[in-house]
């Protein structure tokens, strides 16, 4: 087998002209990045990506000071301590200060202009989704509960925050898409549909669109039932009728990674197949 050195073939076969060579002898900049652009990372509360050896305590590593220094943490801390610093949001904070890296904080520099871009969060990615709305749209933020805190009113979630300042839309679209299914499919796909709203759509309020819905959403059910029990008497109340329904839902978010346990406002199945279905 012939051993290739790449670096070697590199340096032989290239060719460096006179304008070249005169312009590295001279050191001129070779290439140029304008402007800087600085990747803000933020983070749920308590949520930090923390980087430590495979050797290290993972003990010890919990007790570093160094694990509350985050882009954003010392966000809150500088808007705390400079009033200058309060006339920005996060994504435009690096256009007048730096991060330093090495001493993790950031100090205020007029000379370097930067632009701010965070990283990408998805609708379905929950919590950190809002949370980026809100870091694009408040400014001088000084903690968490100050993001969530809207009109002199904190709200539990930063979701709920969206929504009170507007930054999210409501519910109609996806009430209206479930009432004209809702007259000529079936209550199973109706539940493929409201599944694929959580996974793949920007509900708003879960909880509302299935509390809207829900009759027709497990229409089908008793049916189902019927014919899996051999007995055409049977009867379900209300609540049996939820319990399936919600249960078929899960069933679907977990094929595609997802549970009910994802959504917090939408109600828990208390279905179980061993004890509710037939033979």
């Amino acid at each position: 087998m012939v051993e290739v050195d790449e670096i070697k073939k590199y340096l032989d076969y290239r060719y460096v002209s006179a304008s070249e060579a005169a312009w590295r002898i001279f050191k001129f900049d070779m290439h140029e990045w304008f402007p800087v652009v600085e990747r803000l990372q933020y983070h749920l509360p308590n949520q930090q990506m923390v980087l430590f050896d495979d050797h290290d305590d993972v003990q010890e590593v919990a007790t570093w000071s160094t694990i509350s220094r985050t882009m954003l943490t010392k966000w809150f801390k500088t808007n705390q301590e400079s009033k200058v610093a309060r006339s920005l949001t996060f994504d435009q904070f690096p256009q007048q200060w730096v991060w330093n890296r090495k001493l993790k904080r950031w100090t205020m520099c007029k000379k370097v202009f930067a632009i701010g871009r965070m990283y990408y969060a998805h609708s379905t990615s929950g919590e950190r989704y809002y949370l980026q709305m809100l870091l694009n749209c408040v400014k001088g933020a000084t903690s968490y509960e100050h993001l969530r805190t809207v009109d002199g009113i904190e709200h539990d979630t930063f979701k709920d925050a969206c929504i009170a300042m507007g930054l999210v839309a409501d519910n109609n679209e996806w009430h209206q898409a479930l009432e004209e299914a809702g007259v000529w499919a079936s209550g199973r796909r109706l539940r493929d549909m409201f599944a694929s709203m959580l996974m793949f759509c920007e509900v708003t309020n879960p909880r509302q669109l299935w509390d809207a819905h829900w009759e027709s959403l497990s229409d089908d059910i008793e049916a189902m039932t019927h014919c899996e029990r051999d007995d055409p008497n049977v009867t379900l109340s209300k609540d049996a009728l939820k319990d399936r329904a919600l249960y078929d839902i899960d069933q679907v978010l977990m094929r595609n990674g997802h549970r009910l346990e994802d959504f917090p406002t939408l109600p828990k199945s208390n279905y179980i197949p061993s004890v509710h279905g037939g033979n």
